[in-house]
Formats: C-alpha cells, sequence, structure tokens
C-alpha cells in the first residue's frame, strides 16, 4: 500500500508542478526547458542530466499531457534505471520541425546511460501504460518506448496545434470591433409611448 500511496502521492505533485507553471502563465502555455526541467528537479542534478533543445510553447493541454508522460519516466528511472545507479546518466532533448503554418511536430527523446542492466523482459505496470498511451489518446501523438540492455529510451512525437502570434488572430472577424462602440445606457422606465 505504501507503493501505491508514495506513486499517487508523486502522480499528483507532478500535476501540481505542471499547473503551477501554468498558472504564472495565467494558463496561457509553457515553455517545455521550464516543464521537463520542474518534471525532473526531484530526482536529478546537472552532473546526471542533460538537456536541450529549441524553445517551444506548449498549450495547457499539451503541458498536462507531457508532464504526466515525463514524471513517469523519470520516476521509472529513479527506482529501476540510470537515476538510480551513482553512475547513471540521463539525457533529454527535442526537436520541432515544421513552422506554424504547415503542421509543427515536436520530437523529444528521453536516453538512459550507465544505469543498472535491464533485462530481457520488462514488466508493463500503470506507469509504462501511461507513457505508452497518454500522449496518442489526448494529443495525436506517438510514443516509442522501449528498454534495450544498456538503457531505457523513449521517444514522444507530438503534432503541434497552430499558434497564433496575438490573441485576437484566433477570434471570428464579427466579433472585432473594427470602431469604437457605444454601449447603450440603462432603459428609460419612466418613459412612455
Amino acid at each position: 500500500m505504501d507503493e501505491f500511496v508514495q506513486a499517487l502521492d508523486g502522480r499528483i505533485q507532478s500535476m501540481a508542478a505542471a499547473h503551477s507553471l501554468l498558472s504564472q502563465s495565467r494558463w496561457g502555455g509553457v515553455g517545455l526547458t521550464d516543464l521537463i526541467r520542474r518534471q525532473l528537479e526531484p530526482y536529478t542534478t546537472d552532473a546526471n542530466t542533460q538537456m536541450g533543445g529549441p524553445d517551444v510553447m506548449l498549450t495547457s493541454a499539451e503541458t498536462q499531457a507531457v508532464a504526466m508522460v515525463i514524471h513517469e519516466v523519470v520516476t521509472n528511472a529513479a527506482k529501476y534505471g540510470a537515476l538510480s545507479s551513482p553512475d547513471g546518466r540521463v539525457s533529454v532533448s527535442w526537436d520541432r520541425t515544421g513552422t506554424d503554418d504547415v503542421a509543427a511536430i515536436l520530437t523529444i527523446t528521453w536516453r538512459e546511460l550507465g544505469g543498472p542492466p535491464i533485462a530481457a523482459l520488462v514488466q508493463s505496470g500503470y506507469g509504462s501504460s501511461l507513457i505508452r498511451d497518454l500522449i496518442p489518446h489526448e494529443l495525436g501523438g506517438t510514443v516509442d518506448l522501449k528498454f534495450p540492455s544498456d538503457g531505457a529510451c523513449c521517444k514522444i512525437e507530438i503534432p503541434l496545434k497552430r499558434r497564433c502570434s496575438d490573441a485576437t488572430a484566433s477570434l471570428p472577424h464579427r466579433l472585432l470591433p473594427t470602431t469604437p462602440s457605444r454601449l447603450p445606457g440603462p432603459p428609460d422606465l419612466d418613459r412612455r409611448r
């Protein structure tokens, strides 16, 4: 039961960290670097972690899904993989292909090195199922989670929604005033016809 409570608490803390970042931006999006750094904080140091990629802003839905998946791979690395060993290291890299005008794809690659050797058969539990299923279900992306003997590897691809450069660009034109409008005053209830 203790393991279940710890796992649940970790997932709640992960979502709380993601929501904290979203709150700071008024739910307008979160930078991928900040999100990954926040998810790694409880388990890593500069010595055992390498991360990098271009600036990418995630929507609130993308932030929540990616946070949960990264939390699960970090937790697995801390319990069984590279982060459970003093010589283990984790590399997290990402790249964005395409532009805002064409469907952009975000690719995140998680790679573990220097941890304990991985047995040929890896049991699939709730965390592994969440890693494999959440991104395809919530964001229409793909996840390739592998466990070669030298360390876990997870490749995540997410189609990024078209981004607008300013908040009003996505509003229908009929909602945007072209001239200053006047609001009608309060009704004159004393006036008779």
